[in-house]
């Protein structure tokens, strides 16, 4: 047998069923026979009574696939299995290859038929087990030298489907997350080092696998010796699946109105104490930072006005490992300020260099944790160029230009993959996403050029406000699942768009009466008493700071990190 041999058979070979009002009770992924191939399919009947029922063989395309059983061409065979019996059907060899899959519908109501498929392949047994329907599903997967692992899928519905397929090492990391568009009755099958652009790095682990409807998934390990091994799949998936859920609407929990005018950028505080949290909102026009302790409304905390020089007053940032607040301020001053959380007690400002002449009207900034240094940096933006800090000094350490956004004033770091996102500001251009070192963080989707960039076909205005949800919704860990949210700013009404952080699909467009032309947002997961999964914050046209509670969100979108 050849080496990869396996892609083709499995091509041709996996099936699941659609929502069919009837759907099989067994499937078995793999058929094959025929050029010295020949299977057996065992059925046996574990219950108390008679059970009577059809096996049925097709091909790739769902239509009946003839295979030479008692010497006669066969696509269906009616059976009766008695209580606690035993059906063995062998098919035979001979002949041209015939390829497809094979369904066992039963007349019991709770049938509970099990069943094995078994290959002969020149003397070589190979054994598939049986599989039932379901839209969730995952295999083990090892890739070496020797050795490499199938995975195919198959929609037999009458319509497309997605399914998505989520790479995960032996360690529970997620390595990688790809989406397989399945045409109606179309059937895929790929070795999980072509799938995935980054299995290069992955030796061992699983594939996990879902989608809105129901598939089918099989796994196969094949080395270069040619023995095969079927990998069974399981039901269960780890971290989230998150679906498209379209554009939906909530109301605004509250509207916070302070003393802050032109306000931008808003940010929380967790602390050590949830009722204690505080919400801080940048304001342009009168140089100050709004600050709004847990329960926000109707208590409004003194402003955070010393240290500031001239200039707008944009961009806020929080450290909750150090309990820093960092506040970037525009031209002509040019700078950014570290506090101390909660007292607000001034620690230090930046140390920019004489060539640094100007951060631009609205700096921005994010906080990154360098797994390689394991340094804390701070990411200062600047209309068109990134400016690069060392958190504990304060000193300037790198800088660069981004390829690709024409102008941008928000950027958010995604520490678990050692990235960032910086959506463009005023082309309607979408997210780019850049490494550490500003070079393109580049994606390739299918056969298509590899890209930095999503979202450019979803945005109708500027690109502003931007926030990473990591799952679990605790937050206090990070799977690498979850989803970026960015600001459409219209000035009829504000489109938050949501992206899947993981592959980049675009999931929906959620909408908050009456909030329009927004500038920041900000989250916060933690449990608050009134909000169970956290905060979601939005700035309303530049005058007030609207609040949504994260589990009214999910609700409405159908969003969840389980």
């Amino acid at each position: 047998m050849n080496w990869k041999f396996l892609a083709a058979a499995a091509a041709l070979c996996l099936v699941a069923t659609g929502l069919a009002a009837q759907p099989p009770v067994l499937i078995f992924p793999q058929v094959a026979s025929g050029s010295g191939i020949d299977i057996e399919i065992l059925l046996s009947n574990p219950a108390t009574t008679e059970n009577r029922g059809t096996l049925s063989f097709r091909d790739q395309t769902g239509n009946p696939l003839s295979l030479r059983i008692d010497g006669s061409l066969e696509d269906s065979v009616s059976f009766s299995i008695p209580a606690g019996g035993l059906l063995k059907i062998t098919t035979e060899g001979d002949g041209e290859l015939r390829s497809g899959y094979a369904t066992v519908h039963s007349e019991a109501p709770e049938s509970k038929l099990a069943g094995t498929l078994v290959f002969n392949l020149n003397g070589m047994e190979v054994s598939v087990p049986g599989a039932a329907p379901g839209g969730r599903a995952h295999i083990t997967a090892e890739i070496d030298e020797d050795v490499d692992t199938a995975v195919a899928l198959a929609n037999p519905g009458d319509d497309p489907i997605d399914v998505i397929l989520r790479l995960i090492d032996e360690s529970g990391d997620l390595v990688e997350q790809k989406v397989v568009d399945l045409e109606p009755g179309q059937r895929d099958a790929l070795f999980v080092s072509e799938i995935f652009s980054n299995a290069g790095d992955f030796s061992r682990g699983t594939v996990h696998a879902v989608s809105a409807q129901h598939f089918g998934m099989l796994g196969l390990r094949q080395r270069q010796s040619g023995s095969l091994v079927a990998m069974g799949s399981s039901p269960e998936v780890l971290g989230a699946i998150l679906q498209p859920f379209g554009t939906v609407t909530v109301d605004p929990g509250f509207d916070l109105n302070g003393i802050g005018k032109n306000i931008d950028s808003p940010g929380f505080w967790e602390g050590p104490d949830p009722e204690k949290t505080l919400l801080f909102v940048s304001a342009k026009s009168n140089e100050l930072v709004e600050v709004w302790e847990f329960p926000f409304v109707d208590n409004e905390l003194p402003a955070l006005e010393s240290g500031f020089g001239e200039g707008r007053v944009n961009g806020v940032a929080i450290d909750e490992q150090t309990s820093l607040l960092y506040v970037s301020q525009g031209q002509p001053t040019s700078s950014v300020y570290v506090y101390s959380l909660p007292d607000l007690s001034f620690v230090r400002e930046f140390d920019f260099p004489e060539e640094v002449e100007t951060l631009g009207n609205e700096p921005n900034l994010t906080i990154f944790r360098d797994r390689e240094s394991g340094e804390t940096l701070v990411y200062v933006t600047a209309d068109e160029i990134v400016y690069v800090f060392r958190a504990s000094t304060g000193q300037m350490t790198d800088s660069f230009r981004p390829e690709g956004p024409g102008s941008f004033e928000t950027i958010v770091a995604d520490n678990f993959y050692q990235r960032f996102y910086i959506p463009d500001e005023n082309d309607q251009r979408g997210i780019y996403v850049y490494e550490p070192s500003g070079e393109p963080h580049l994606r390739c989707i299918g056969s298509k050029e590899c890209t930095n960039n999503f979202g450019s076909e979803t945005f109708q205005d500027d690109g502003e406000g931007i926030l990473l949800y990591t799952c679990p919704s605790s937050g206090s860990v990070d799977d690498g699942t979850g989803f970026v949210v960015v600001s459409d700013q219209r000035n009829s009404r504000t489109d938050f768009e949501f992206f899947d952080r993981a592959d980049w699909r675009h999931l929906g467009t959620l909408r908050i009466n009456g909030v329009n032309n927004t500038d920041g947002v900000a989250s916060t997961q933690r449990a608050m008493p009134g909000y169970p999964a956290g905060l979601f914050i939005a700035v309303d046209n530049d005058k007030t700071t609207v609040g949504v509670g994260w589990d009214v969100i999910f609700d409405a979108t159908g969003l969840s990190c389980n």
